[in-house]
């Protein structure tokens, strides 16, 4: 256990949504974390591909959106001071192509970085994100 307020930042990726008690995570997150201190979360968005897909990837929720996220920083006390998306249309493709490459090691290989490269095309913003990150900082009481 740490002590109360002993962290200035802190990032929380791709966890929350593999946790059935999401609260008290943020919780505990937000007493180690010291005032004015930064947590990063991400995590995936709500969509139908996250809703199908959630048990093959261990996930007990498919993700979150702006306002069901908002509501729990609120209760937790944590403030939302940026937030956005990630993996566009560029990057699923590139996705699906490396998770199909898989089952060929040696494809693999060969392909992970050169379809990864497509997802600086996400800078594009083309679609719906797939995932969605958050900046917050711990409101002083």
């Amino acid at each position: 256990k740490f002590g109360n307020e002993t962290f200035d930042r802190i990032i929380c990726s791709d966890v929350l949504e593999h946790i059935v008690e999401d609260e008290k995570v943020v919780m505990e997150l937000t007493r180690v974390l010291k005032k004015n201190g930064r947590i990063i979360f991400t995590f995936p968005s709500i969509n139908e591909h996250n809703k199908g897909t959630m048990e093959d990837f261990g996930h007990v929720r498919p993700g979150y959106t702006l306002s069901s996220f908002k509501k729990l920083a609120d209760k937790n006390g944590l403030k939302i001071t940026k937030f956005g998306g990630y993996t566009y249309f560029f990057g699923k493709i590139a996705w699906r192509i490396n998770d199909k490459s898989l089952k060929i090691p040696p494809i693999a290989a060969l392909l992970f970085y050169p379809v990864y490269s497509l997802t600086y095309l996400d800078l594009l913003r083309i679609g719906k994100p797939n995932g969605l990150f958050f900046v917050t900082s711990k409101i002083n009481n």
